[in-house]
């Protein structure tokens, strides 16, 4: 271990906060600073902390743009719902017309 240079150390720990299949939370990231000292100090770095903080807070912001695209795509199949519950009542109407005109010139 003391082979590997801090540097690789930290990109490693931050690699592991931020991927998306198996992300260390932050009882991973307590359980790496008790194992020895140099991690200890490498995963008590703010920025490490501030990564898996921002981390969160962009799938955070995924999870509610995706929400809101799903009530855009609710409402936008509702409205065109509307539009053509619409059309059909527009064209019985203009039927209802052309019935009551021909009674008109029966009469």
């Amino acid at each position: 271990m003391s082979e590997l240079p801090d540097e690789l150390w930290r990109r490693i720990l931050e690699m592991g906060v931020i991927t998306d299949t198996y992300p260390l939370n932050f009882k991973d990231l307590c359980c790496i600073a008790i194992s020895c000292k140099r991690l200890h100090r490498l995963s008590n770095e703010t920025s490490l902390w501030y990564e898996k903080d921002k981390a969160k807070r962009i799938a955070a912001h995924s999870r509610a743009v995706l929400r809101i695209e799903s009530r855009i795509a609710e409402h936008s199949r509702k409205l065109e719902e509307l539009q053509m519950r619409r059309e059909e009542e527009t064209a019985k109407l203009k039927a209802a017309d052309a019935e009551l005109s021909n009674l008109q010139k029966v009469r």
